[in-house]
């Protein structure tokens, strides 16, 4: 060693790990209207004259659930991670693993392998900037 007097110090922390809750987004963009507007019709009750305000606050409530229910049932959900990109579509997805398995191909050493991979990442790159 070196001819310091300087004693290391070892800090151990015992602290849970507090788990983040999970994040759930529905896919609005993604949703099957049709079968959406029919599960709505099959909940919604027929709307009489409104006399009261407790019989708009019902009518309210009952349209509000009604809504939540159908969307539950028909709205595709996704789960939000700290890893997620906003803005990065299935498309880009797609066209990443392309890249990915074409980099496998590439490290063969083969001409048109080569060319694949190199088109692949260009591509990605064209689709990424258009979003941008």
């Amino acid at each position: 060693m070196h001819a310091a007097d300087h004693v290391p110090i070892l800090t151990e922390l015992d602290i849970p790990v507090q788990k983040s809750p999970e994040k759930l987004k529905m896919q609005w963009l993604e949703a099957d209207w049709d079968i959406f507007l029919k599960a709505m019709a099959a909940n919604l009750q027929p709307i009489c004259p409104l006399a009261t305000t407790e019989e708009i606050d019902a009518t309210v409530d009952h349209l509000i659930k009604t809504i939540q229910h159908s969307a539950k049932n028909t709205v595709p959900v996704s789960r939000i991670t700290p890893y997620m990109r906003p803005g990065y579509l299935p498309e880009l997805k797609g066209l990443r693993n392309n890249v990915n398995c074409t980099r496998c191909w590439a490290a063969s050493g083969q001409e048109e392998d080569i060319k694949a991979f190199c088109q692949a990442k260009h591509t990605l790159g064209r689709e990424t900037a258009k979003l941008s």
